[in-house]
């Protein structure tokens, strides 16, 4: 594997090391998403070992795909409030698992990267992300905003999937070109690691006046 790959799995496991020890220590959405980290690495290292062995790893990402998204999902309802929030959130829920299930067989089956439908559900989670921020910014705090890790969280949120929704939503371009195919995967470790790093701080670090 390239240097950037490999530091992108040591990136993980960091984050899951953190989740494991912070565990018991975390909020309820915090918990949610050690799951959630804990779930990409085991997803990557089997993709990456289904690619080396020549075998299919495309369903991988058919069912990683709606179970990670129902978990970002699951991680805002619980960092929002206000009225009709199930409803909307239940929605989004089935919204992403019938996409990422759905949407893969419409357009050929489980066999290709389902880039469309990830494009598609990072979009979700960029309005979930969005929302938050403008239950937040009303609130006047005590505490500047960057000292919280939900602000952090969202913040990382909302650039990363920003950022894949283009790339996914562009992937079938790109990849048509010569140098397409590498370019996606130097995206993907770069910016991966450095949202994955702040993942860790935010399961590491302690909210202002807490002890957790």
């Amino acid at each position: 594997m390239p240097a950037d790959t490999w530091v992108y799995f040591i990136v993980l496991l960091v984050a899951s090391g953190v989740g494991v020890a912070r565990y018991k220590a975390l909020e309820k959405p915090f918990k949610v998403l050690a799951w959630l980290v804990w779930l990409t690495l085991c997803h990557e290292v089997a993709v990456r070992w289904l690619s080396a062995t020549g075998m299919e790893s495309s369903v991988l990402y058919v069912i990683y795909t709606p179970v990670s998204f129902g978990l970002y999902v699951w991680i805002y309802y619980l960092l929002l409030t206000g009225p009709g929030l199930l409803r909307l959130m239940t929605g989004l829920f089935l919204l992403v698992v019938v996409n990422g299930i759905g949407l893969p067989l419409l357009l050929g089956g489980f066999r290709s990267f389902p880039a469309m439908p990830i494009a598609l559900d990072s979009l979700v989670v960029i309005v979930c992300s969005i929302l938050y921020f403008r239950q937040v910014l009303g609130v006047v705090s005590p505490e500047p905003l960057r000292n919280h890790k939900a602000f952090i969280f969202n913040a990382a949120v909302f650039i990363y999937w920003s950022v894949f929704f283009a790339r996914h939503g562009l992937y079938n371009e790109i990849a048509r070109s010569p140098d397409g195919m590498p370019l996606i995967e130097m995206i993907h470790a770069y910016v991966s690691c450095i949202y994955y790093s702040v993942l860790a701080v935010v399961l590491f670090k302690k909210n202002p006046g807490t002890d957790t």
